[in-house]
Protein backbone atom coordinates (compact mmCIF):
# COMPACT_ATOMS: atom_id res chain seq x y z
CA UNK A 1 0.00 0.00 0.00
CA UNK A 2 1.27 3.49 -0.91
CA UNK A 3 1.80 5.85 2.02
CA UNK A 4 -0.74 8.67 2.00
CA UNK A 5 1.77 11.40 2.89
CA UNK A 6 5.20 10.79 1.40
CA UNK A 7 6.31 14.32 2.33
CA UNK A 8 5.68 13.67 6.03
CA UNK A 9 7.64 10.42 5.73
CA UNK A 10 10.61 12.25 4.25
CA UNK A 11 10.49 14.79 7.08
CA UNK A 12 10.52 11.97 9.65
CA UNK A 13 13.55 10.36 7.99
CA UNK A 14 15.38 13.70 7.86
CA UNK A 15 14.69 14.29 11.55
CA UNK A 16 15.83 10.79 12.46
CA UNK A 17 19.14 11.08 10.61
CA UNK A 18 19.79 14.80 10.99
CA UNK A 19 19.26 15.59 7.31
CA UNK A 20 18.38 18.96 5.86
CA UNK A 21 15.51 19.65 3.48
CA UNK A 22 17.66 21.81 1.22
CA UNK A 23 19.92 18.79 0.54
CA UNK A 24 17.08 16.55 -0.65
CA UNK A 25 15.73 15.85 -4.13
CA UNK A 26 12.40 14.13 -4.70
CA UNK A 27 11.22 12.52 -7.93
CA UNK A 28 7.60 11.91 -8.81
CA UNK A 29 5.31 10.98 -11.67
CA UNK A 30 1.82 10.71 -10.28
CA UNK A 31 -0.68 12.50 -8.06
CA UNK A 32 0.23 10.15 -5.20
CA UNK A 33 3.52 12.10 -5.08
CA UNK A 34 1.87 15.51 -4.57
CA UNK A 35 2.62 15.51 -0.84
CA UNK A 36 6.34 15.52 -1.70
CA UNK A 37 5.86 18.51 -4.01
CA UNK A 38 4.83 21.06 -1.37
CA UNK A 39 6.98 23.98 -0.25
CA UNK A 40 9.38 21.86 1.81
CA UNK A 41 12.66 23.36 0.62
CA UNK A 42 13.90 20.37 -1.33
CA UNK A 43 14.24 20.11 -5.11
CA UNK A 44 11.16 18.65 -6.81
CA UNK A 45 11.68 16.77 -10.07
CA UNK A 46 8.72 15.61 -12.14
CA UNK A 47 9.19 12.84 -14.66
CA UNK A 48 8.19 13.55 -18.27
CA UNK A 49 5.17 11.28 -17.93
CA UNK A 50 4.05 12.96 -14.68
CA UNK A 51 0.56 14.30 -14.12
CA UNK A 52 0.02 17.95 -15.02
CA UNK A 53 -0.69 18.76 -11.36
CA UNK A 54 2.74 17.45 -10.40
CA UNK A 55 4.51 19.21 -13.26
CA UNK A 56 2.98 22.54 -12.15
CA UNK A 57 4.69 22.18 -8.76
CA UNK A 58 8.04 20.88 -10.06
CA UNK A 59 11.32 22.77 -10.01
CA UNK A 60 12.52 20.63 -12.92
CA UNK A 61 10.75 18.43 -15.45
CA UNK A 62 12.83 15.65 -16.95
CA UNK A 63 12.10 12.86 -19.42
CA UNK A 64 10.19 9.68 -18.60
CA UNK A 65 11.88 7.27 -16.22
CA UNK A 66 12.27 4.71 -19.02
CA UNK A 67 14.04 7.38 -21.10
CA UNK A 68 16.76 7.95 -18.48
CA UNK A 69 14.82 10.72 -16.75
CA UNK A 70 16.43 10.31 -13.33
CA UNK A 71 19.93 10.20 -14.80
CA UNK A 72 19.24 13.24 -16.99
CA UNK A 73 17.89 15.20 -14.01
CA UNK A 74 20.97 14.32 -11.95
CA UNK A 75 23.22 15.56 -14.77
CA UNK A 76 21.17 18.77 -15.13
CA UNK A 77 21.43 19.36 -11.37
CA UNK A 78 25.20 18.90 -11.48
CA UNK A 79 25.24 15.68 -9.50
CA UNK A 80 26.70 13.57 -12.34
CA UNK A 81 28.76 14.26 -15.42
Amino acid sequence: MEPSDKGAGIHRILERFGGRCEDEIVFGDSDNDLSMFGDDGWIRVAMGNASERLKEKADLITTDVDKDGIWKACVKLGLLE
